[in-house]
């Protein structure tokens, strides 16, 4: 195990690790500095970023959040940060320069009940985590879920032979079941219910990177620690 992003970039160059198991937007990163390249990918079930609000602030579109603030969770997040930040682009809205974009991790929630934003960005998961929790989760409304966010992958160092990479590859697609009911082992990887093998190539990470663009930023190393 690791602690982050910028640990998993250095030790997949110092060739201290072969594989990687990381999400989309962490993916992008490392294969910018490292070359490191998708093996397989997990598909999880209904792994969108959705923008809900009050019902009492009168927002019904995501246009209308525009000389406001959103609230949404870390930095780098795919389906918290850079999602939620693609969406407002294709809504016509600037990051950062239409309306405010506070990072502000598990208490994106709390910040919306005390009226210091106007909506809140987050993965789907999460919102319909904190709705559950709700008394009245109708004075949550939904005002739009983004599209299927390209899928968690183990990626390979640069290097690594293509045997190992092969064998990696075979086993998941011959015993995914039972790797599977394993990864599943334990409360943080519970969002792997129910999601499937598929193969995936850099280019399938296009969408993020253009995430990326969309939250200002075309250097990663911001993202690796330098």
């Amino acid at each position: 195990a690791v602690t982050d992003r910028t640990a998993a970039a250095a030790a997949l160059q110092a060739d201290r690790v072969d594989v990687v198991f990381t999400g989309p937007a962490e993916y992008v990163v490392i294969h910018e500095r490292t070359g490191a390249e998708p093996i397989v990918a997990f598909e999880r079930d209904n792994y969108r970023s959705c923008i809900y609000t009050t019902a009492d602030n009168g927002v019904t579109e995501v246009e209308q959040v525009r000389g406001t603030k959103i609230a949404m969770t870390d930095v780098g997040s795919t389906s918290g940060h850079l999602g939620p930040s693609q969406m407002l682009v294709d809504a016509g809205l600037n990051p950062g320069a239409d309306i405010e974009v506070l990072t502000i991790g598990d208490a994106v929630h709390a910040a919306l009940k005390r009226g210091d934003v106007a909506a809140v960005g987050v993965g789907c998961h999460d919102y319909e985590e904190f709705l559950a929790d709700e008394a009245d989760p109708e004075r949550f409304p939904l005002l739009e879920e983004g599209p299927v966010l390209p899928p968690d992958l183990l990626m390979a160092r640069a290097g690594l032979d293509e045997q190992t990479i092969d064998t990696i590859r075979d086993t998941f697609t011959g015993h995914y079941d039972e790797l599977l009911a394993a990864m599943l082992e334990g409360k943080d990887n519970a969002k792997y219910q129910n999601a499937e093998l598929v193969e995936v190539t850099d280019r399938d990470y296009d969408e993020v990177r253009s995430m990326y663009r969309a939250v200002g930023v075309d250097d990663f190393s911001e993202f690796l620690g330098n």
